[in-house]
């Protein structure tokens, strides 16, 4: 088992879906299929009637095996706002994700999916999903290139990193790329990448 991220997105505009995430790179599992990969990790969408609740409504979802990661890049991130962060932490551990970024007040915590995608435990006053995405790459080379295929593409700047923002083909809340984290003030990465191995002797 590799575990790997696979939120599910409701919509009303599966052209308009199609579209934007083919633009950010993204690829079909096979023809016709509504399962796209990115460089890590999977979304799934699900057709839905305009006037359905569920339209522009996020699920979280794990797969126990999926196609290999295709490598840095363009990453899912799945976020589950939730008013009790612990049981939620000890259910994405005990499925296989490994902690890797978390917030020194415990309002954020994050997981790398071995087999791709990654995950989010967040503190917040209401139960939500949201798929938002890390880039580790040129954030700027994306805006652009979002840009000139005719996309709305804008970078703001957060206290925790760059944010491209990219408006949502239902119209809900705009879709948030995060910028990999790199200023590490409040948090701490508890990734083996941040503490490496010496392996000289």
């Amino acid at each position: 088992m590799s575990l790997v991220a696979c939120p599910i997105r409701h919509t009303a505009n599966i052209s308009g879906m199609r579209r934007q995430l083919t633009a950010l790179g993204a690829t079909p599992l096979s023809e016709g299929s509504l399962t796209y990969a990115l460089d890590s990790g999977l979304i799934e969408l699900r057709p839905v009637e305009a006037d359905d609740p569920l339209k522009g409504r996020a699920e979280l979802q794990f797969l126990p095996d999926g196609p290999a990661p295709r490598g840095p890049g363009l990453a899912v991130l799945a976020i589950q706002y939730t008013t009790d962060t612990t049981p939620a932490i000890e259910e994405l551990t005990a499925l296989g994700a490994v902690r890797r970024i978390v917030a020194d007040n415990g309002v954020w915590n994050d997981f790398v999916c071995p087999g791709g995608g990654l995950a989010a435990i967040h503190a917040h006053t209401e139960e939500d999903v949201e798929i938002a995405f890390e880039l580790t790459g040129d954030l700027g080379a994306l805006a652009d290139a979002l840009r000139d295929a005719g996309f709305n593409a804008t970078i703001v700047d957060e206290a925790y990193t760059r944010v491209l923002q990219l408006p949502d083909p239902d119209g809900g809340p705009a879709w948030q790329i995060n910028h990999h984290q790199s200023d590490l003030y409040g948090f701490t990465d508890l990734s083996e990448s941040a503490h490496p191995v010496d392996t000289s002797q």
